[in-house]
């Protein structure tokens, strides 16, 4: 099985839920691409951009585009794990745009030649504030050339 990061440049699927201070739990459903680079047979960096819809208990809520860095390092050949973090914009269903920063760690499993999976727990808040928002994720990624 190969690595999860055997490739440089990725696209995946993503789904998972979180909850905010003093709000109805929420689920997510988006799309991301990436990529990361080996710095030596260990550490890797790399990049990525995610668009992700929102719903919540009363119907559609917002919409969110996050971009991250992240440094990680390569477990074993078919585990990854990895620190992220990055910025992201929202729009809510209420037309509210919103800015804020989010972090996170990672672990990413080959499950097949050019595939992997992925889990994540991030933590994001407004800028100059203490996070108030946690989310787990989990994904399916596919490596590409």
């Amino acid at each position: 099985m190969a690595s999860p990061k055997a490739y440089d440049v990725y696209v995946g699927i993503l789904g998972g839920v979180g909850n905010q201070t003093n709000q109805p739990v929420f689920a997510g459903l988006g799309v991301t691409i990436g990529a990361d680079v080996d710095l030596t047979d260990v550490v890797f960096v790399g990049a990525e951009l995610r668009g992700t819809a929102y719903w919540n208990n009363t119907g559609f809520s917002s919409w969110e585009v996050l971009g991250f860095g992240c440094l990680g390092f390569h477990a074993t050949d078919a585990v990854d794990l990895y620190v992220m973090g990055g910025a992201a914009y929202a729009v809510t269903s209420a037309n509210m745009a919103l800015n804020y920063y989010g972090f996170g760690a990672g672990a990413e499993f080959a499950v097949a030649d050019g595939m992997s999976l992925r889990t994540e727990v991030s933590a994001y808040g407004d800028w100059g504030v203490a996070p108030d928002t946690l989310q787990g994720t989990v994904g399916l990624l596919w490596q590409i050339k």
